[in-house]
């Protein structure tokens, strides 16, 4: 009867064994599932808002490139129409992608002004690294960004677009910046 005692009670303490090893397996799967989220969440953008409203590509007669300090440099200027047109109609000035900047410091390389047949001008700033820089995320968001003027034509610091590499590279390209 011993015996029969003592295998239950060896029985019992496996699978006590077992369950405590499910549970610390368990816990460390949630503790890696929540590390997860939150890397996740630091990367999240801000909830979308509207951006400035582009200039029409057809009315942009020429694109002036600024290269701002420390990288200061002469500026360029672009008025060949089909490269015109291939900058002005970039989705980098497309009125959706753009978010709230929640008050982290933009540090832009170029502006960006989009000069309109009409004498109209819109200007944005171009700035690369992360957008701006966040914990965790400068490893995995864009490398470009790209922020609006405001009436003043100084950085509009309240709003910027994290360029994906389909956006920026094709813009790069046509605006000579490497």
């Amino acid at each position: 009867m011993e015996g029969i005692a003592s295998e239950r009670k060896r029985s019992a303490q496996r699978a006590a064994g077992e369950r405590s090893r499910s549970n610390t397996r368990s816990s460390r799967e949630r503790i890696a599932a929540l590390s997860l989220l939150t890397a996740l969440s630091a990367c999240a953008s801000s909830p979308a808002v509207e951006g400035p409203a582009p200039l029409p590509p057809p009315s942009v007669w020429a694109v002036r490139i600024t290269p701002l300090p420390p990288d200061a440099g002469p500026v360029e200027s672009i008025v060949a129409p089909t490269a015109v047109e291939a900058i002005a109609g970039s989705a980098a000035f497309a009125r959706d992608g753009w978010v709230a900047a929640r008050g982290a410091p933009l540090s832009p390389r170029y502006r960006i002004d989009l000069l309109g047949d009409d004498g109209s001008r819109a200007s944005y700033w171009l700035g690369a690294g992360s957008h701006p820089p966040r914990l965790l995320c400068h490893a995995l968001c864009s490398d470009w960004w790209i922020a609006p003027s405001n009436p003043a034509r100084e950085i509009d610091a309240t709003l910027y677009k994290g360029l994906p590499e389909s956006v920026y590279q094709p813009l790069l390209e046509s605006l000579d910046l490497r």
